[in-house]
């Protein structure tokens, strides 16, 4: 599995919302948008600049998301925070489904 997937993928608690309590508060999300934490060593490995969007994915699905490059995470892990909201009709980078 290594191979194919590469990075241990981990959840946090996100300081916007409790769980997915107050996910739909749109200045909560203006003020602490959702971000996938990643290495500094990873994101070069893989092009990734800090705030590019990037795919997380795995055999199960896959979400689209900012990446926040910081060394606040180790090496072969990225954190994504627990609690979103489902939804499949938002695009933000078009204001679709706003």
């Amino acid at each position: 599995m290594t191979k194919r997937y590469p990075l241990q993928c981990i959840g946090h608690h996100y300081k916007g919302r409790t769980h997915s309590t107050y996910g739909n508060v749109a200045w909560l999300k203006e003020a602490a948008p959702q971000v996938v934490w990643m290495n500094p060593a990873d994101a070069q490995t893989r092009g990734i600049a800090n705030d590019d969007t990037v795919y997380v994915f795995n055999a199960r699905g896959r979400i689209r998301i900012t990446a926040r490059v910081t060394p606040r995470i180790a090496p072969g892990v990225i954190s994504v925070p627990e609690g979103a909201w489902y939804t499949p009709a938002y695009r933000p980078w078009t204001r679709e489904g706003v």
